[in-house]
């Protein structure tokens, strides 16, 4: 009798083993998050899947090592070792499980709209700078006063917003910090190109 339910808490076991490599696999691919907002959907909503399933199984794990514990005190020596130490396997990988996904979560609801204020912002100043640039070339000398009057009144305006996407972009080195280089250059680059201008039109 003993040894039908040892079998029997073994398969539950496997199945279980299967499904967490399953779900850990998939969580490897949110190993590096997105600095991109369509990406960052794209992860969120992984993220509410894998959730979702981990939560599903999270009675059947607490049966398991019930039941694993209950069998434990019904056998002895190596094979007691051998089902405790399975027991303990399980449970720490789910635990791990949860604390991953946890911090996935918290990672991802602050990066997301942190990355849509950071394009967005980003965007609005590149086409200004764009269309600065493009004035500035094919402007005449004689008529060009009156425009870098507006030029001037637009930089004083923006520069609050490319302040702000520096700090926005520290906020997300922060959190993405894989992507580190990729948001400096790109900061250090319209910061560059802004106080350029500033520069060519003062």
């Amino acid at each position: 009798m003993i040894g039908e339910e040892i079998a029997n808490f073994l398969k539950r076991t496997n199945m279980l083993t299967e499904w967490l490599g399953k779900i850990e696999n998939d969580m490897d691919k949110l190993d590096t998050i997105s600095i991109y907002p369509e990406e960052l959907s794209e992860q969120s909503a992984l993220l509410a899947d894998l959730t979702m399933e981990i939560t599903k199984q999270e009675a059947l794990v607490s049966a398991v090592v019930e039941d694993g514990h209950e069998l434990c005190r019904q056998t002895t020596g190596d094979e007691a070792i051998a089902l405790q130490s399975r027991i303990e396997a399980l449970r720490a990988r789910y635990l791990d499980l949860t604390a991953v996904t946890d911090e996935k979560i918290a990672i991802l609801s602050e990066a997301l709209p942190l990355s849509e204020k950071f394009h967005d912002g980003y965007d609005i100043v590149q086409q200004w700078m764009d269309a600065v640039e493009q004035d500035l070339q094919n402007t005449p000398l004689e008529t060009q006063a009156t425009i870098l009057a507006q030029m001037e009144d637009d930089l004083t305006k923006l520069r609050p917003e490319v302040e702000e996407i520096n700090d926005i972009s520290k906020q997300l080195q922060n959190l993405v910090r894989s992507k580190t280089d990729e948001l400096e250059m790109r900061t250090d680059d319209i910061t560059h190109r802004f106080n350029h201008l500033s520069e060519q039109v003062s």
